[in-house]
């Protein structure tokens, strides 16, 4: 039996959220994975200051949208997951619901190395995630950034990314035609090239040019710590789409079997 929940402020101290950041570390490299404690830096266009994970657990509400921090795990009590909460995990979430462009980002997905391909990501997120606090929400559109397979040149490194896009195009997730970067987490860790992933939940493709930017800006704000709307991270992707009405999506590569009833699962009363 499993127990699937939100991660609140009391498992930053009786050992939970320790157990859930090692298996975090372990599935993401360092200039991708978000730090433990807020971070407050300058860079070329300002002020940033970028939330740390123990401070999205404490406080869900951000200027722009509410973070949640689901998680997985093997037993039925809490007592049986506190017994030892590294080997109870499974799978956990971290994501974003933005009321105002009707979007929810999915920062992180991940599952504990010793159980990945034995689908415990994909019932957190479509289970549980989009059913009980997603749809509910009465968003549209999902946003997630994804590596880039072309990226690696390790074998096992490529396979784990090519896998994560067979997980999002199961779920009818594409990428987007356009040039995103992910912008460093820190003045340490360098900026990432990734795959901006869009879901739409009505089944249909692309995104016009208009929403898409309008997402963008309150979603570099609230994730990412951009005071200014004219940041450059912001400047580079809305300049990779210039002209363009719609931003279009590529085509599947990973899995035939896309759409996973998530049409059906938004659109049913």
């Amino acid at each position: 039996m499993f127990t699937t929940r939100l991660l609140t402020p009391k498992d930053i101290d009786n050992g939970i959220f320790k157990a859930v950041y090692s298996h975090f570390e372990n599935a993401f490299i360092p200039d991708e994975r978000r730090g433990i404690k807020d971070l407050e830096f300058t860079d070329a266009d300002g002020k940033r200051i970028i939330r740390g994970l123990e401070t999205l657990v404490k406080e869900q509400k951000l200027e722009n949208s509410n973070v949640s921090f689901l998680c997985t795990f093997s037993g039925e009590s809490e007592k049986e997951i506190l017994n030892n909460p590294h080997e109870a995990f499974r799978a956990g979430s971290l994501f974003y619901i933005f009321p105002a462009t009707n979007f929810v980002f999915v920062e992180y997905l991940f599952s504990a190395k010793e159980h990945m391909g034995k689908g415990y990501g994909m019932m957190l997120l479509v289970k549980r995630a989009l059913k009980d606090y997603i749809k509910p929400a009465g968003v549209k559109r999902a946003f997630a950034e994804v590596e880039r397979e072309g990226d690696f040149s390790n074998p096992t490194e490529r396979k784990i990314a090519e896998e994560r896009l067979k997980l999002f195009e199961r779920l009818g997730g594409l990428p987007l035609l356009a040039d995103y970067v992910q912008p460093n987490y820190s003045p340490e860790k360098k900026p990432v090239p990734l795959h901006p992933l869009l879901l739409n939940f009505d089944g249909e493709k692309n995104i016009s040019n208009t929403e898409f930017i309008n997402f963008m800006k309150a979603f570099y704000h609230d994730i990412y710590g951009l005071q200014t709307p004219n940041h450059q991270y912001i400047t580079h992707i809305i300049d990779s789409i210039k002209g363009h009405e719609f931003v279009e999506q590529r085509e599947s590569r990973y899995s035939k079997d896309l759409h996973l009833g998530l049409k059906q699962l938004f659109l049913e009363r």
